[in-house]
């Protein structure tokens, strides 16, 4: 006898899909979303990104391999207060597998042109802690950098290290432009050099107020 679904039905078998596949991935390649401020009154940002990496030694030794990879993610970020935000992120690729994850992101510097945070990220199956930061170069661009250590990874005893730097470049009153070359680095293999460059957009909601954090006069 067949057995037909409903919409209701369909939900358990959805979730323990979604499971699965956060329980398969390893962390993402990049560390988006960048760590430049929300401006007053924005509490929402979403965006995409696409990395693709390589993979290599500097000195081939016998039965040693060159991979290169590519993935994409997507992500959203929400204002809960003026230096707590949360996030969810899903991304894809033959370096990540396809997984889902959350973040935490607390900022502890709050300074004209600067922001220092503290950022807790992860899955059912991996775990990354950092100190994301940025600085205002100009009116409307950021320097950034998300240096992250993976500490737990469900298929490995591994310990990735990944060392960003980026740009951010604001278009126009939401939109966001960013690109990221990151070296991420094994503890198990430090002689294996793995380097990603990612190319992101994200929009967020128009802040409100006379002078936002993201369009504060930069420093002379």
């Amino acid at each position: 006898m067949a057995y037909e679904t409903t919409p209701t039905s369909r939900w358990p078998t959805l979730l323990l899909a979604a499971a699965g596949l956060t329980l398969l991935a390893c962390a993402p390649p990049s560390t988006m979303p960048p760590p430049v401020p929300m401006a007053k009154g924005t509490h929402m940002e979403v965006g995409a990104a696409t990395s693709v990496g390589y993979g290599f030694r500097p000195i081939l030794e016998e039965g040693s391999t060159t991979s290169a990879t590519a993935d994409v993610q997507i992500w959203g970020l929400f204002g809960v207060t003026k230096r707590f935000q949360v996030g969810v992120t899903g991304f894809a690729g033959n370096s990540s597998a396809a997984g889902l994850g959350v973040l935490a992101r607390y900022q502890l510097l709050r300074a004209p042109g600067s922001a220092v945070y503290f950022q807790a990220d992860g899955g059912l199956g991996w775990a990354r802690v950092g100190f994301p930061w940025s600085r205002r170069l100009r009116k409307d661009r950021w320097f950034t950098s998300s240096p992250m250590i993976q500490v737990w990874d469900v298929w490995s005893a591994d310990t990735l290290m990944y060392l960003p730097i980026g740009m951010t470049y604001q278009m126009g009153p939401w939109g966001w432009f960013h690109w990221e070359l990151s070296y991420r680095m094994s503890f198990n293999d430090p002689q294996r050099y793995n380097v990603f460059v990612t190319l992101g957009y994200s929009m967020r909601d128009r802040g409100r107020g006379r002078r936002a954090p993201d369009r504060e006069r930069p420093p002379r």
